[in-house]
Parts: C-alpha cells; sequence; structure tokens
C-alpha cells in the first residue's frame, strides 16, 4: 500500500503542514490541485471551527473510500514545550469526510505509521521551523514523490 505523494507546506500561515495522499482511492481526485484544495478547504474549515485547539503543526493523510467519499484523516500537534522541543507531546485526531467534520478518529494501519515515524523525525529536529521544512523517510511506505509548496495562507 503506501503514500503516492507527500506534499509539504513548511511556510503554510497560520500553521505549517504536512499532507500525505495513500494509494487508497486516490483516483476519486481529479488532480493533485483537487487534493490539494480539499486538504486546504478542510484544514480552514477546522481552523475556524476550532481556534482553540492550539495546534503547532498538522499532519494529514488524504484517501478515498470504496463509495468514492473523500477521507481526510488529521493529527495535530499539540502541547509543544518551547524549552525542551524532544518533550512527549500530544497528536489528537480527527477526520473529515466529503468536507464534513466527523468525530470518529480512526486511522488506517499505514497512517499510524506516518504519524509515529513524524513523531520519531520530530524529537530528532531542533525546533518547529527545522521540523517543518524537513520530513522523514517512511521507509516501505515512501512516498514515491514529494513536493514542497512555496508561501501559502488558508
Amino acid at each position: 500500500m503506501g503514500f503516492v505523494t507527500r506534499i509539504n507546506f513548511p511556510r503554510l500561515q497560520p500553521v505549517a503542514a504536512r499532507v500525505y495522499l495513500h494509494r487508497d482511492g486516490i483516483l476519486f481526485y481529479n488532480s493533485m490541485g483537487d487534493a490539494v484544495g480539499y486538504f486546504l478547504q478542510t484544514l480552514r474549515r477546522h481552523t475556524e471551527t476550532f481556534p482553540e485547539a492550539g495546534h503547532n503543526f498538522y499532519l494529514a493523510g488524504l484517501w478515498a473510500n470504496r463509495d468514492g467519499e473523500l477521507i481526510a484523516d488529521y493529527a495535530g500537534l499539540q502541547d509543544v514545550n518551547p524549552d525542551n522541543w524532544s518533550d512527549n507531546v500530544a497528536w489528537p485526531t480527527w477526520r473529515y469526510v466529503d468536507g464534513v467534520w466527523s468525530p470518529e478518529t480512526k486511522m488506517c494501519g499505514d497512517e499510524f505509521i506516518m504519524v509515529a515515524e513524524e513523531e520519531k523525525f520530530r524529537r530528532a529536529t531542533k525546533n518547529l521551523a527545522d521540523f517543518s521544512a524537513y520530513y522523514p523517510n517512511l521507509g516501505t511506505l515512501e512516498p514515491e514523490r514529494t513536493i514542497i509548496m512555496k508561501d501559502k495562507s488558508l
């Protein structure tokens, strides 16, 4: 299985993010632009609806189920200690299905591995800027390509 593409948004405003497009159902996104648009739409909706969440960084896995519903599974980096970047942190999760927030928080195994590798990588970096600018190797789940998005805002 694994991921087709990783898109890194190191300077996304107000909070940097990284999104992984999973092989499952990726054909339901008509283009890479549509996938990026769906990601930005759901992230914008989330930050407007839950501004108090206080996330420092966002990870997302995009895919589609057999019914063609577009799904964005999120993990938001939270509770970062600025004096000790490598401390244990929280990664709350949530989901959007066809653009609508869902309380369901399940992720597939590939997404759990992705979040775990990202967390291991985070602990090895110096700070949020370093973590945002670079990304981990996911081993057998490593995407075929990585796209770095320049300045972007929600």
